[in-house]
């Protein structure tokens, strides 16, 4: 953007009377699809404070058009409610409708309007600096060199899903003509005069086109803490189960009808942005981890009963297909040692008995763990690359492989080597990650240590001081404990370390589904002050998976509402849905319900 006269920091923040004023203006402009000229005083429109604004059009939930003006005057909103209108006329989708309706289509999409503030100049040496002074999904970013502006605003940023600004930065760097030649951003800061600010904004949307506009907190509804309860608990399990099952693979013709069933189990992680399962066909060990969070929901007692046959007839089919492997379409799942330990977990929770195929493929996934460990040499065998080397076997993947090994020793299993090799490598896996990177062990070690405890009613203390620290740690960093103030979508979530700081995302959920596996076995045990503060903890947790969680009110903000209903996203900014999180979200969920319940005495 060139020529723009932005105003800096202490021009204040977009006044709040004046932008809902410009929101009616604006979507009447659109109603009509027709705009008065820019020189008229018509399309003159003051918001005090602002300095640039983002016009963000949807139909059906897909972004059809886009207008960002950077100017800071009060013709901005004209300006780009003119670039928005202009993409719509070109959506290839809105472009078949008949000529005849061509002057509804205004009417017919809805209106996102966001107003930025003052803009704020950020010193930082790296890209990452940049990232960690930047709240996701809440703050836009500019950057600047002369008269030249880029600018980028959190709720384009959302529905495009780039919510981490760091990661898309640089690319942006031809908009204003330079580049980058290997330079550090130090040395064109120097060099070019280039120049990063943050924004804060307003931001109005709304569900329909006919509906009033409401402000968002990141395209949002903030999930109150006292709105979450056993009941919203299983209700939010509902939902992931509806979802899950959304991911069942299924070929239908465009009328709907079934044109051929391959048995490939389940579509991978789902983008919402796209609408499309990526990949298509989901890996064999997030196949078996969902296989067992759907049979784990489906022993709860007092779940919905018709949701948990929905859900244990699923993880059974799961299991099936995975056992009926299709060559050149999806991986064989013994090639995989942390698939053959999911499956042993899966297999174990099944409400009824294995079939046939489903016995072979648990036996050939026991086989499979049998050759990762060496009893006699005390250590985890290594396993090939990808370049034909041998290569250590991973942490995260260690833990897996003996939380299935705990779980045979438990279920008294053939198992070469029994309670020793268990221990073993349990220890193995401790002594290969320092104190920090043991969270990422979890929550396969912390199930290991609970069954293994529990096959031998005996736990060496060290490890039960491992894994105190781990829980001490966790609570520690659980947003909205303690002093300091905490965004309110975040509160419940755990702060972990991450490229770009301490952040609040999904990636919480798996520590939690230890804790929460815990305490559904500790409640009954501790003192009940004890095991009720522990409960309260789990269910704010709870809290922030509801808000991560896609309801039926989001729909406005999604290509295809129904698929996406129920799923959990990576965070409250980023509404990518890996398949994973949806299994570890629903066995967190369950043992929450679980845990309320060992507290209450039932």
């Amino acid at each position: 953007m060139s020529g723009a006269v932005i105003q800096e920091a202490g021009a204040g923040e977009p006044d709040a009377g004046d932008v809902v004023a410009a929101y009616a203006v604006v979507r009447e402009w659109v109603n009509r699809f027709n705009l008065p000229q820019v020189e008229t005083d018509e399309a003159r429109i003051e918001i005090r404070g602002a300095s640039a604004a983002l016009v963000l059009l949807r139909s059906a939930g897909r972004m059809v058009g886009v207008g960002i003006d950077a100017t800071g005057d009060d013709r901005m909103l004209r300006r780009a409610a003119g670039k928005a209108l202009s993409d719509l006329t070109g959506d290839p989708g809105l472009a078949r409708m008949p000529i005849e309706q061509r002057d509804q289509i205004g009417s017919r999409v809805t209106l996102e309007l966001e107003v930025a503030g003052a803009m704020t100049p950020l010193i930082a040496s790296s890209w990452a600096d940049v990232g960690r002074q930047i709240r996701p999904g809440l703050d836009g970013v500019a950057m600047r060199r002369g008269d030249d502006w880029v600018v980028r605003f959190p709720a384009h940023l959302r529905a495009i899903n780039a919510g981490q600004v760091a990661s898309f930065l640089p690319g942006l760097l031809a908009e204003l003509e330079i580049t980058p030649g290997g330079r550090d951003l130090d040395e064109m800061r120097a060099e070019e005069g280039l120049s990063i600010y943050s924004f804060t904004t307003i931001h109005l949307a709304q569900p329909t086109p006919v509906a009033s506009p409401f402000t968002t907190l990141r395209g949002g509804r903030v999930v109150a803490a006292e709105e979450v309860n056993a009941a919203s608990i299983s209700q939010f399990c509902n939902g992931l189960v509806r979802h899950l099952l959304a991911h069942g693979w299924e070929r239908r013709s465009a009328e709907g009808e079934m044109i051929g069933d391959e048995p490939l189990g389940m579509f991978g992680s789902y983008d919402p942005v796209s609408g499309r399962f990526m990949p298509l066909v989901a890996p064999p060990f997030e196949q078996a981890l969902a296989s067992y969070a759907l049979s784990h929901f489906a022993r709860t007692p007092g779940v919905d009963q018709q949701v948990a046959q929905e859900a244990a007839a699923f993880a059974e089919q799961i299991l099936v297909e995975l056992a009926d492997v299709v060559r050149d379409s999806e991986p064989d799942p013994n090639d995989d040692p942390g698939a053959s330990a999911m499956i042993v977990l899966a297999v174990d929770e099944l409400i009824q008995n294995p079939s046939v195929d489903i016995r072979e493929l648990a036996g050939l996934a026991r086989t499979r763990l049998w050759k990762t460990f060496d009893t006699q040499a005390g250590g985890f065998v290594p396993l090939p690359g990808s370049d034909g080397q041998m290569i250590p076997v991973p942490s995260q993947l260690r833990a897996m492989i003996a939380a299935a090994m705990a779980r045979m020793l438990l279920k008294a299993e053939p198992l070469p080597g029994g309670a020793l090799a268990v221990r073993m490598a349990l220890d193995a896996t401790w002594l290969s990650a320092d104190q920090v990177e043991q969270v990422g062990l979890l929550p396969w070690i912390g199930w290991a240590e609970m069954d293994y405890a529990a096959a031998t009613s005996a736990s060496p203390p060290e490890a039960a001081e491992r894994l105190a620290t781990l829980r001490s740690l966790l609570w520690a960093s659980q947003v909205g404990i303690g002093a300091g103030r905490a965004e309110p979508d975040l509160i419940g979530g755990f702060g972990l370390a991450g490229p770009f700081g301490t952040q609040v995302t999904a990636q919480g959920i798996r520590p939690a589904a230890w804790l929460a596996r815990r305490a559904v076995t500790a409640t009954a045990a501790e003192e009940r002050g004890e095991g009720a503060a522990e409960v309260g903890r789990l269910l704010l947790f709870g809290r922030f998976l509801v808000q991560l969680g896609v309801r039926e009110e989001d729909g406005w903000s999604y290509r295809n509402p129904r698929v996406a209903a129920g799923g959990v996203r990576e965070a409250v900014w980023d509404s990518w849905q890996p398949l994973p999180a949806q299994a570890l979200a629903l066995l967190t969920a369950s043992d929450i319900l679980r845990a309320l319940g060992a507290l209450q005495g039932h």
